[in-house]
């Protein structure tokens, strides 16, 4: 059932099905370097990577694929597909739950200026933290209708000079290194 889903999402939309896995294999790749306890963590995280924007689904292509800013009734409809999200997955049973609070808490900041809920960083999952690092550095690093692909340095300078009050700074130089570079 989780999978019909992500089978939506690549005929809705091919940029974001393509952009959810590879947020899914860096989650996976963050998670191994973690060292998280078992396979299970890691297949949830993934889960959680490849299902995260699932919510798009309910947002029309012409808002997602669209090559300007977003006007505000636009927006309010985008910031609305992590709860769209959970809203599909909430009675999947093949779901876990942290991947679920995950899908759902991908755009909160540690500061309380994320959505939907304005959490703050001790309410904020791990697994939250993780899709949040990694679809940051995937949406940098890929070509979308808006903005070109960056090479892995240039979205983690980016990262650092303009974004990190929307990371966990740990969880960043994590990924950092995963790539082979280090922190200034």
């Amino acid at each position: 059932k989780a999978f019909y889903h992500l089978i939506r999402l690549s005929s809705h939309d091919p940029y974001t099905y393509q952009h959810s896995v590879g947020v899914g294999l860096n989650a996976i790749a963050l998670g191994k370097r973690l060292r998280l306890a078992g396979e299970q963590d890691l297949m949830d995280l993934g889960i959680s990577g490849l299902l995260h924007d699932i919510g798009k689904t309910r947002v029309d292509p012409k808002i997602i694929n669209k090559p300007g800013p977003l006007d505000k009734v636009e927006w309010e409809s985008m910031r609305q597909h992590s709860t769209w999200g959970y809203e599909l997955l909430k009675d999947n049973h093949d779901v876990s739950q942290r991947a679920k609070l995950a899908v759902l808490h991908h755009h909160e900041e540690g500061a309380g200026g994320g959505y939907p809920h304005g959490l703050t960083e001790s309410q904020i999952s791990l697994f939250a933290k993780i899709i949040t690092i990694a679809d940051i550095f995937n949406a940098l690093t890929t070509d979308r209708a808006y903005s070109k692909a960056k090479s892995p340095f240039e979205a983690f300078k980016l990262i650092q000079s303009a974004m990190m009050h929307k990371v966990d700074k740990t969880l960043f130089a994590e990924l950092v290194m995963i790539y082979g570079g280090k922190l200034d």
